[in-house]
């Protein structure tokens, strides 16, 4: 991958979840050059996971970009 290259990384979370599912390979993914992070639900809500963490999405699928990767955590029950 070239400097100018960058690649757009979805993480989709919804309630009830496992953060852990996304926790994991956003901190994978950073690590690499030219990564574009798109934390995505239906709206811009706060989302409470399995554990009680709250996640705060940063965009919906109404207004997110081409992207390259999508991620989809699990969780109990999905």
């Amino acid at each position: 991958m070239t400097d100018s290259q960058k690649h757009i990384i979805s993480l989709v979370f919804y309630p009830g979840m496992t953060a852990l599912d996304m926790v994991g390979p956003h901190q994978v993914f950073s690590a690499l050059p030219g990564v574009e992070f798109h934390r995505i639900w239906k709206t811009l809500d706060p989302i409470k996971t399995d554990d009680g963490l709250v996640i705060l999405p940063d965009t919906t699928f109404a207004n997110c970009p081409s992207l390259d990767v999508v991620c989809v955590g699990g969780g109990l029950g999905q």
